[in-house]
């Protein structure tokens, strides 16, 4: 991100009325949020400073929510495939129990020569399809500061 002169900010969420009060005070046009980390909450104390999403604050979420709420946001960010990363992850945990050696156990249920396993198998990609969503709108053009947007130089 800084390559593309965008300042990156942590930001801790847990206390969602502090991290709110935070993205304000810092002026921050764009946010990414974990979907366990309550982003419909963090967006209502948003909008209750006065900050409109995603007008003036863009809300991404790395992943989708596990329990959306009820008539909630149409969030915009990607989606996590998680019924496909468990069933690889059950693969590889068999294949990793069939490398394991037979003593002490009896060979009954093992596959006879099992595979050998690589980096490949336990470094796997899965497509996390983009979500347009309503949460995503380009920053505004100015800051409130004069020299206009706000750069990271750390």
């Amino acid at each position: 991100m800084r390559a593309h002169g965008l300042p990156l900010r942590f930001v801790d969420v847990h206390d969602v009325p502090g991290a709110a009060e935070e993205i304000a005070e810092r002026r921050l046009t764009a946010i990414l949020v974990a979907p366990e980390n309550s982003p419909e909450e963090l967006a209502d104390e948003l909008e209750s400073r006065g900050l409109r999403i995603p007008a003036d604050v863009s809300m991404l979420l790395l992943g989708q929510p596990l329990h959306p709420r009820h008539r909630g946001r149409n969030w915009s960010g990607f989606v996590v495939p998680r019924e496909e990363m468990g069933a690889r992850a059950l693969v590889l945990l068999s294949r990793i129990v069939d490398q394991e050696p037979e003593a002490p156990r009896t060979p009954e249920g093992r596959m006879p020569n099992a595979p050998a396993l690589d980096e490949d198998d336990y470094h796997q990609m899965l497509d996390c399809p983009d979500v347009d969503g309503e949460s995503f709108a380009a920053a505004p053009t100015t800051a409130d500061t004069p020299e206009g947007t706000i750069r990271d130089h750390a």
